[in-house]
């Protein structure tokens, strides 16, 4: 907390049976210092409510300072009084200090695009769009093109392009040379719509990546055609490996298999982060088959107040768990272990299942077999794994479950040296670390929560990324992502600045901006919907080139009445 104290001389009032001021000794202020408050302590007694500060002021950190005489600090005595004046959080400050010194701990990609953004480098936006991925299905593709304009389809297959070129299995394939997306919404465009659809995409194509990984590491040898001679040998990161390692100890299956692919979605605000998050919650996302699925998604941060958000804050979430007795989480416990052990022994069964039809397929081999055979038995193995992965799946959700309560456990077990803090803290980091898609602010993104992770994200999606500076999406893009949508409006506000010497050094403009400055192609929302065609004219030749267009649904609109009569007149 930023602070400045005021020394002033004792206030003296009396007042009169009336109680009007009189003789009203108004306090002289005697001096200033200014500097940050790195612990406070409440006190209270039976006469008064306060709290002991320790204060530190700037200069004194350097040992060689010499402190004059005249100095307010020598002022200090018992007795005398002194007015506090918040000046506001460092929290937020801190973090983007400690983000732009980590800056090499950035992905190479980001580094040199950061620093030099080379023209070489810059994607072509002005080119026919890429084409879908191949895990779309002919009525996904159909549903898109219903669910958005042109504009909007281009910005959402460019992110998907990038996603499916950057990532497979939650690991980085191969590094572009370019590894960001620049969006341009201007009003009433439907960017939140476009980021919805965009965080759709990009989910669907990391998982249809993640889980054609995972079945493949799922397969027993004989399906993957290894050399008979080296048959009794176990591929690393093998579901065979895995399952003879397993132990009764918590062991969890997927990590050593597979990670799953984690996005993190920022804002610079709440409102802004809490709108997006409510759009996944309330319409969740599609899949191929054309069914609605809701991905894993964790909010972190406090000042979030939507009740959307609440209900997958990792903060309250935490508290809630924090208030369970402890017959609730032996009982909770008795019945995860019961359920445990049933999946344990469900994927025993599976994987000999497969390994029986595994065996049969090498017996009957396939020269001379009927196709329809053939087909058979791929369905047959195809339906075994994916069954098995459900299983795996639903087991490493209830060994998560699990972890969280022997941290419970530990608070009421005797003799246990519990804290606290410490266990809130490894709570919220657990059900950020779960999470598919995690929500939070760009400022929030630098909090130490993130550092316990145990593994960070694959993509960034950065929301009204031109109010937000430079330095400020730096935590974020620390998290170790490999690719990064920045989706916003340098024509509308910055970011804000107080310091006039700082607004006079750029420091209010914004990553996104500087990209688009360089020369960097922005993909432009140019259909809009909420402005009539002649309000939309002077922003569209004033700010966009006269790029912007309306809409049908704004261009088919009959006047109003009113507007008739004016115009008329």
């Amino acid at each position: 907390m930023f602070t400045h104290f005021e020394r002033c001389t004792v206030v003296n009032i009396r007042r009169n049976s009336s109680s009007i001021l009189e003789d009203e000794e108004k306090p002289e202020v005697s001096g200033r210092v200014a500097g940050t408050v790195r612990r406070h302590l409440p006190i209270d007694t039976r006469e008064h409510t306060g709290a002991i500060l320790h204060f530190y002021v700037g200069d004194l950190y350097d040992s060689s300072s010499k402190i004059n005489d005249d100095h307010i600090l020598r002022k200090l005595h018992p007795g005398g009084v002194w007015y506090l004046t918040v000046l506001g959080s460092l929290a937020t400050t801190q973090r983007e200090y400690v983000a732009l010194h980590a800056f090499r701990r950035l992905n190479l990609q980001m580094q040199n695009a950061i620093l030099q953004p080379s023209p070489d480098q810059f994607p072509k936006y002005e080119e026919q769009p890429p084409a879908m991925p191949d895990c779309f299905t002919p009525n996904f593709v159909e549903y898109l093109h219903r669910t958005f304009n042109g504009p909007q389809l281009a910005a959402i297959q460019w992110a998907a392009m990038h996603t499916a070129a950057g990532t497979s299995n939650g690991m980085i394939k191969k590094q572009e040379p370019w590894p960001f997306t620049l969006v341009q919404g201007p009003p009433g465009t439907g960017k939140t719509h476009t980021v919805w659809g965009m965080l759709n995409v990009i989910h669907l194509v990391q998982y249809q990546h993640y889980y054609t990984a995972l079945l493949k590491k799922l397969a027993p040898e004989s399906y993957k055609q290894v050399n008979e001679n080296n048959s009794d040998n176990v591929a690393v990161g093998s579901i065979d490996e895995v399952l003879q390692s397993m132990d009764q100890n918590l062991f969890r299956t997927l990590p050593k298999l597979c990670p799953k692919p984690r996005m993190l979605v920022c804002a610079p605000s709440n409102a802004a982060t809490d709108e997006l998050l409510a759009r996944v919650l309330d319409r969740g996302f599609i899949d191929g088959e054309m069914k609605v699925y809701r991905p894993d998604v964790a909010r972190v941060g406090v000042d979030s107040q939507t009740r959307a958000a609440q209900a997958v804050s990792v903060e309250r979430r935490t508290e809630q768990l924090l208030m369970k007795s402890r017959d609730e989480v032996h009982g909770w416990m008795h019945n995860l272990r019961i359920r445990e052990t049933q999946l344990s022994q469900q994927i025993a069964c599976l994987q000999r299942e497969l390994n029986l039809a595994a065996a049969t397929g090498r017996a009957q081999g396939s020269v001379g077999v009927d196709p329809d055979v053939l087909m058979a038995r791929d369905q047959n193995r195809d339906a075994l794994l994916q069954n098995l992965a459900a299983v795996v799946e639903n087991r490493d959700k209830i060994l998560v479950e699990m972890s969280r309560l022997l941290i419970l456990e530990g608070r009421f077990r005797a003799g246990s040296n519990f804290n606290l803090e410490e266990a809130r803290a490894n709570l919220e980091a657990s059900f950020a670390n779960e999470a598919e898609i995690v929500f939070t602010t760009v400022s929030s993104s630098g909090r130490k929560l993130f550092s316990r992770l145990t593994h960070g994200f694959d993509m960034v999606v950065i929301d009204e990324a031109a109010q937000a500076s430079e330095v400020a999406v730096l935590p974020p893009l620390s998290l170790g992502a490999a690719r990064c949508v920045l989706v916003g409006d340098p024509q509308q506000l910055p970011a804000t600045v107080i310091s006039k010497a700082a607004g006079t050094l750029l420091y209010s403009r914004s990553l996104f901006e500087r990209f688009q400055q360089a020369g960097c192609p922005t993909m432009l929302l140019s259909v809009q919907y909420r402005m009539h065609p002649q309000i939309r004219d002077f922003p569209s030749r004033y700010f966009y080139q006269g790029r912007l267009t309306d809409s049908e649904s704004v261009a088919t609109l009959p006047d109003e009445v009113y507007y008739k009569v004016i115009r008329d007149n």
